[in-house]
């Protein structure tokens, strides 16, 4: 779907071009009506988006509100995503019902836990892609990881793969982005010079398909079990910044650190990020919201062998641990982290995540081998919360 977003940047290109005539079919779908190039195109002086006559060159019909549908289910794919028959990356396993596997080239080197983020994303992007664009009911799609030349990603990157129904796939939209229906899903803003109307993912697409909620989507879509919505929000923590200061500056002495540098920045979210640093490589960085309540704490050190590392690492951790009931628990629990991270860093390609949690209390450690070994311990209180989209 790459593909389909980067349509919408070069659509203003076709603007002056002549009309193109559009094969179109009579659907037995009530809703869809034939595309007519005469008596269907609005003049183009009267709007700023492009109609989808001027650019879709297969054939194609559209529903009562003007959604685009391909005549050849397979255009969902061919003409609008990443992926295709010639290159291989499209492969037909049957017709009826549709059943394809799709390879996704991640273009890189990637850890474990970002390919199945990736796919988890362009999964749901290729579910919404067809069903927004076919009247098929049902599709099985099987999404692997590959890297150049179609070659299998590697053990551990494990492809997904699901049979998802019409009925199934609206379900959860209408769950999870209070959309009603899939002429929802596309944009009819006359207004907008970025969108092909009818075609382009509307506003509300855009973000159901990029949510925070996406492993919930994933799972409806792939068991058919609708869950209610929830997100997981911060609470704060049972710890005071001037705690963590000061300990940092007790334990940065021993150190031979005489000081610790205090620094502040507004976050996006209206939160505040400080930074409490025993040096370039280690420090403490504190979540505060606006009435000055911890929610984050992110020990930052150096995975490596120096010992001036070492014992900086060993320090932050120890003063992050403070945000817990248990600290003397909680730093068993980051100690033994580290150990099992240290197995894999050799061969581990891209980042090393552990997450683990400790009384109530979400630990997550993330060490980025291809940053020189930059890694962060962070402590977070989650609480999950239903959520009701409009």
């Amino acid at each position: 779907m790459k593909k389909l977003f980067a349509l919408t940047l070069c659509a203003m290109a076709v603007m002056g071009c002549d009309d193109k005539s559009t094969e179109s079919s009579q659907s037995n779908q009530p809703k869809q009506t034939e595309v007519s190039a005469v008596n269907t195109e609005p003049k183009t002086s009267e709007i700023k988006a492009v109609i989808p006559e001027k650019y879709i060159d297969v054939p194609f019909t559209k529903t009562e509100k003007g959604r685009v549908i391909y005549k050849n289910p397979l255009d969902a794919f061919e003409n609008g995503s990443d992926y295709n028959s010639e290159d291989k990356t499209l492969v037909i396993n049957a017709k009826s019902p549709l059943k394809v596997t799709l390879k996704e080239d991640t273009g890189a080197a990637l850890s474990v836990d970002d390919v199945k983020q990736l796919l988890e994303h362009r999964f749901i992007l290729a579910v919404y892609q067809f069903f927004a664009y076919t009247n098929e009911n049902e599709i099985e799609i099987t999404l692997e990881p590959v890297k150049e030349g179609n070659k299998p990603y590697g053990k551990g990157y494990k492809a997904i793969k699901g049979k998802i129904t019409r009925e199934q796939a609206l379900k959860t939209l209408q769950t999870f982005s209070g959309m009603k229906d899939f002429d929802d899903y596309v944009s009819f803003d006359k207004d907008s010079e970025w969108v092909i109307l009818g075609f382009t993912p509307s506003k509300k697409a855009q973000k159901f398909t990029s949510s925070d909620y996406q492993s919930q989507i994933l799972k409806s879509l792939l068991t058919g079990k609708i869950e209610t919505p929830y997100k997981m929000v911060p609470q704060p923590l049972n710890v005071q910044a001037d705690l963590i200061y000061s300990k940092l500056i007790e334990i940065g002495k021993t150190l031979g650190v005489s000081f610790v540098k205090d620094n502040s920045h507004e976050l996006n979210d209206g939160n505040t990020e400080r930074t409490l640093s025993l040096s370039d490589i280690s420090a403490i960085h504190l979540t505060v919201t606006p009435d000055n309540k911890i929610i984050t704490v992110t020990a930052q050190f150096a995975f490596s062998n120096s010992q001036e590392y070492i014992l900086q690492a060993l320090s932050v951790l120890s003063v992050s641990v403070l945000a817990t009931p248990s600290p003397d628990k909680t730093f068993k629990v980051a100690t033994s982290m580290i150990d099992k991270i240290g197995k894999q860093v050799s061969k581990a390609k891209g980042s090393i995540k552990e997450v683990q949690e400790v009384d109530g209390h979400k630990v997550e450690m993330n060490v980025h081998k291809n940053l020189g070994g930059l890694s962060f311990f962070s402590i977070e209180k989650l609480e999950k919360q239903p959520v009701i989209f409009e």
